[in-house]
């Protein structure tokens, strides 16, 4: 009977312990996406404002100016197209959850179903963090280019 009771207790610590890193990972996640949200429309705005105040005349390089801005734009696209690839993710595995656990059949492995769409908000969420990365490579290469000489 001992055996039994700590064994239940064992896995309520577990269950307790996994949905408060769960929960850890899902602010991370939420902070992580408003981070480069942050970032990518921060970056747009002070390039901007170097082109308009502090730029010299004439501007030299404005290709790396432009493709930093289509990085920040593609930053932003995937940021948002994740917001709704993660949703549609976790419709996905409620409908899987609900194969697995709610079935007469125990033994059905929960790993055979795909989850396509959390792969894809990974994937998104790379995207718009590589894109944020680059543009501002581009950006300070079009600075560097443009300072006084």
């Amino acid at each position: 009977m001992d055996g039994s009771r700590d064994e239940e207790n064992r896995y309520a610590a577990y269950t307790e312990e996994r949905l408060r890193l769960l929960n850890a990972r899902l602010e991370q996640s939420k902070s992580f996406d408003k981070l480069l949200t942050t970032l990518s429309v921060a970056a747009f705005g002070f390039s901007v404002a170097y082109v308009e105040l502090i730029r010299p005349s004439p501007i030299q390089g404005t290709c790396w100016l432009l493709a930093a801005w289509a990085c920040y734009f593609l930053s932003l696209v995937a940021v948002l197209l994740s917001f709704l690839a993660s949703q549609r993710a976790c419709t996905r595995q409620v409908e899987i959850a609900e194969k697995v656990l709610l079935s007469d059949d125990y033994s059905r492995d929960g790993k055979r179903y795909g989850n396509l769409w959390a792969k894809a908000t990974v994937g998104l969420n790379g995207t718009s963090f590589l894109a944020l990365l680059g543009g501002m490579v581009l950006l300070a290469v079009f600075a560097i280019r443009n300072l006084p000489q």
